[in-house]
């Protein structure tokens, strides 16, 4: 299915160490209902976690997850978008790099800042707002 601009949905991002154990970030996804999670190093984020991710890297393997670190299995790189860019722009990128979410960073103090989270998979909009 293309994608289309009506569709791209602004989320509240929720982060985790990447130096965290994968059980605490999945018992984070599970809390939250989140499918991913934006994984930071020194404040700065650096890659995803998705749940995907887990099942693939973790269960797959049979792996304890309280002994894996988030850094092991996340994606990366972590492609992400300065906040203003326009809509299509944005979708352009997504298709691009084939992703489905981009997080949004704006600069504080010549540092990023996560601001949100860019997707363009449908969710309840009580959660969420749309970006049109």
């Amino acid at each position: 299915m293309p994608r289309r601009v009506e569709d791209l949905v602004l989320k509240d991002a929720i982060t985790i160490r990447a130096d965290y154990p994968v059980k605490y970030a999945d018992s984070l996804m599970k809390y939250f209902g989140a499918e991913c999670l934006v994984v930071t190093q020194d404040g700065e984020p650096v890659g995803m976690l998705t749940d995907g991710d887990i099942v693939r890297k973790v269960d797959s393997e049979r792996s304890d997850p309280h002994l894996v670190p988030v850094r092991d299995v996340m994606s990366e790189p972590l492609y992400w978008v300065e906040s203003g860019l326009p809509n299509e722009e944005a979708l352009r990128i997504m298709e691009e790099k084939d992703v489905d979410r981009l997080p949004i960073v704006g600069n504080l103090a010549s540092k990023p800042v996560l601001l949100g989270l860019l997707t363009n998979k449908p969710a309840p909009l009580e959660a969420e707002a749309a970006i049109s």
